[in-house]
Order: C-alpha cells, then structure tokens, then sequence
C-alpha cells in the first residue's frame, strides 16, 4: 500500500565482544582438551533502504547471536534483546521498519553483558548492538536503479556427524537417532543487491 521508489545500500563490519561460543559451557579447557575450536561469527550486517526523499525507510540488521539473556525460568512473552535492538533503531530513524535476522547462529551467545537482572541485560545488549548498528547504518551509502537476484535452493547436507567432543561424551548414543530424525537437506536462500 505504500510502494515507492527505493534506494539500498549494504554494510558490515567485525563486532568484538558481542557474541560467544556457548559449547563446553565456555569451557575453552575443556573443548581444548575434546579437540574442539570454538567458531564465532561476529559480522554485524546491514541492509538500509532509503526512500525518495533520502529518508531511511527500512533496515535489516544480521547478527548470528541467539537472544538468551531469558532463561527457560522466564514464561513470559519477549522479543528479548533484538526487540531492544529494533525499539532503539527505530527511534534513531522515525519512520523507519527495522527487521532483525539471526542467520546461522548455531551456537553464539551474546556476551558482555552477564551481571544485573535479565531484562536489564537485554535491554542493554539490544542498545549497545544498536549504537554499532546505527553508526554503520548512517555510513551505508545507497543507490537507487539496482538490480535485484533471488535464488533458492535446497541442497544435500553432509553426513551428520557429532563432533569430537560429543562422540566421546554421555551422549554418543543419540548419534542413531540424530542421524534418522535431522534433515538430510537444508533450504538456502539468497538476495543479491547491486
């Protein structure tokens, strides 16, 4: 209902201090010692679109970091900390939609903010993401004309395996039935712009 013409721009940039490897229970000695290296993927991207009048009119923020500062204690009905990171861009930029992905964000956790109560920490974790993310926003440059490519596809996965660590664990009996029960392939969809 509000179609308008359109410019969009993309940036990124490597977060510190945001996001942790939760496996091993932060263990590093004890995944050391299972030959596991912990993986982080601490890309913060954003996908900005600006209306005609040069106004952001949408943003998309990508940050692989599960929302868990709410424990399984917590009944409650939240959007956690990317409902505080979409609450504070949006007053950043009025009128403007704000969307949040968590990609592939298998086992990251959000760090760096562990002491306080647990709303507190959402609240501050969704601000402080969102202070990077509105600074890398206001530096995206758009343009409008640009060509748009959609492709899904639904490849094979590789044999599921569990890891070193879990092979030699207490759950090493799951694997058989992990292996019946998981996906033998996994949808993928991608959106180029520009």
């Amino acid at each position: 209902k509000s179609l308008a013409s359109a410019k969009a721009g993309w940036g990124s940039e490597r977060l510190e201090g945001f996001t942790r490897n939760r496996r091993w229970h932060y263990d590093s000695e004890a995944r050391k010692a299972a030959g596991e290296t912990p993986a982080l993927n601490p890309i913060l991207s954003v996908l900005r679109v600006d209306g005609g009048d040069g106004k952001i009119r949408a943003l998309l923020v990508h940050f692989a970091t599960h929302p868990t500062f709410l424990g399984a204690d917590n009944m409650l009905i939240s959007a956690e900390w990317p409902g505080a990171l979409q609450q504070a861009l949006e007053a950043a930029f009025p009128g403007a939609v704000v969307l949040y992905c968590n990609g592939a964000e298998g086992d990251q956790s959000p760090d760096g903010a562990d002491s306080g109560e647990a709303f507190a920490r959402v609240k501050a974790y969704g601000t402080r993401l969102a202070e990077r993310a509105q600074a890398l926003a206001q530096g995206i440059q758009t343009e409008p004309n640009q060509p748009i490519g959609i492709v899904r596809i639904m490849p094979d996965l590789p044999p599921i395996m569990f890891s070193p660590g879990a092979a030699k664990g207490i759950y090493k009996f799951l694997e058989p039935a992990a292996k019946e029960a998981l996906p033998k392939r996994a949808e993928i969809q991608v959106l180029r712009i520009g």
